[in-house]
């Protein structure tokens, strides 16, 4: 080992003492009496953005959902629909729009346009004249 040392010193080459954390120990020091200043992080918001749903039920204000026999006819007053599309507005099952769709037609109040695959329903004179007997009469609850 003493070799070693003397070719060190020969060479020009001194062993360093120092601790290898020193310049961290240093800026520790600073920061507790705070002599260093942190770097101020800013973060941006961005605003948030509404993402508006389409909506692909008809928007009918004059008529209350409790009774879907008077919600279909309004809903195909304007436009005819399939039965698929009915179901789709009322949130019930196929099976139970079926029905529905079989009862009324049978009533006379809708009519079925069997020529197109799914089936579509249009209002008859005597549908329009229940849903405009609904509009006129107010519903006591």
């Amino acid at each position: 080992m003493k070799i070693r040392l003397d070719a060190l010193e020969i060479q020009g080459i001194e062993q360093k003492t120092e601790d290898p954390n020193l310049e961290l120990k240093q800026f520790l020091e600073k920061l507790a009496k705070n002599e260093v200043k942190e770097k101020e992080v800013t973060t941006s918001q961005e605003p948030q953005k509404e993402i508006e749903k389409p909506v692909s039920t008809p928007k009918i204000p004059s008529i209350e959902h409790t009774n879907p026999t008077n919600y279909v006819l309004h809903l195909i007053t304007n436009k005819s629909m399939t039965s698929r599309d009915i179901q789709i507005t009322l949130k019930k099952s196929r099976e139970h729009t079926s029905r529905l769709m079989k009862k009324l037609f049978e009533e006379g109040l809708v009519q079925r346009n069997t020529e197109t695959k799914p089936y579509t329903y249009s209002i008859t004179e005597k549908g329009m004249a229940k849903v405009e007997e609904v509009e006129t009469s107010p519903t006591v609850a």
